[in-house]
C-alpha cells in the first residue's frame, strides 16, 4: 500500500495543515490535493417497512449537479487519493460580527 505510506509521510512533513481529510479509492493511481465537494441534492423522504412490519423513513438524495473537478469526490471517483486541508473553526465571521451588533435582553 504505497499510497497509504505516501499520505502519512506527506502529512508528517513540517509546514502542512494540521487537519486533513484523506479518502482512499479502491485502486488508487495517484494522490491529489483537493477541495471539499459541495453539491446540491434533490431529496426525497422514502417510506419503508422493517422485518417486524414497523414503518420507517429514510432520506434518498439525487445530486442536482455534476462532481466538480478538483474536489475530493471527483478525485476518488477518478481513482486518486484525495487529501483536503480543513480548518477547525467553521464560524461565519461576517455574520457573527453583524449578529453581535444586536442586543437581546430578557426581563425578569
Amino acid at each position: 500500500m504505497p499510497h497509504v505510506k505516501f499520505a502519512i509521510e506527506e502529512l508528517l512533513e513540517e509546514e502542512r495543515p494540521m487537519l486533513v481529510n484523506v479518502n482512499f479509492p479502491q485502486n488508487p493511481q495517484g494522490v491529489l490535493w483537493t477541495h471539499q465537494s459541495v453539491r446540491s441534492y434533490n431529496g426525497q423522504i422514502m417510506e419503508g417497512e422493517d422485518p417486524r412490519g414497523r414503518k420507517h423513513f429514510w432520506f434518498g438524495a439525487v445530486p442536482l449537479t455534476d462532481t466538480e473537478e478538483g474536489s475530493d469526490r471527483w478525485a476518488v471517483e477518478h481513482n486518486y487519493v484525495s487529501m483536503t486541508p480543513l480548518r477547525l473553526d467553521l464560524t461565519e465571521e461576517k455574520w457573527l460580527q453583524q449578529l453581535r451588533k444586536v442586543e437581546v435582553a430578557f426581563g425578569r
